[in-house]
């Protein structure tokens, strides 16, 4: 007969000292009491769980914003060329979160004196990638094209899509078409 203490590669005498001690299971008998939830309590947990987990996801997405700008604020001082090409060291302002008129909202707006770039940052999970659509890239093309028209008309527009664990490939297309330079 298999002994518990054999299962965990504990010798007996320690296994059962471990596990018949009255203070220990006095300690988890009390833990497991204090772990009691009504129904109501229960669903309160799990709100607020929710609620918490929404913040995190709020902002490690802004946490992925910030960082993807200083990436281009890097590419530009570094003369990377690219997306930031004829973005001129001492002549850029930037905008985070820059929202239209109804109430949709452009992750990074980066302008230089004679041109525009245009961001949206994705901090999906490399299984979440699926969340990113074509609904998604032509809703981002169509406001990023209604702020430029508004605002930059002036000015050359570049899109980028900025995805920290990349895009799916039946995606790529549809980035291209609408001119969207994607990085991860």
């Amino acid at each position: 007969m298999t002994h518990y203490g054999d299962i965990l590669e504990l010798p007996v005498a320690e296994f059962d000292a471990y596990f018949r001690s009255d203070n220990l299971l006095d300690y988890l008998h009390e833990r497991i009491r204090h772990l009691e939830l009504g129904l109501a309590q229960a669903e309160d947990l799990r709100n607020t769980l929710k609620s918490l987990r929404g913040e995190h996801n709020d902002l490690k997405g802004h946490y992925h914003e910030r960082e993807t700008l200083l990436r281009l604020i890097k590419a530009i001082i570094d003369d990377e060329g690219g997306l930031t090409e004829g973005i001129g060291v001492t002549a850029f302002a930037y905008t985070l979160n820059h929202f239209l008129k109804g109430g949709e909202e452009v992750d990074i707006v980066l302008a230089g004196a004679d041109v525009v770039v245009m961001a949206e940052c994705k901090d999906y999970a490399p299984e979440n990638l699926h969340k990113i659509t074509k609904k998604m890239v032509a809703d981002f093309s169509d406001k990023a094209r209604r702020l430029h028209k508004e605002r930059f008309p002036e000015k050359t527009l570049r899109l980028a899509l900025f995805s920290k664990h990349g895009v799916e490939e039946k995606l790529k297309p549809v980035l291209e078409r609408h001119g969207i330079y994607c990085s991860s």
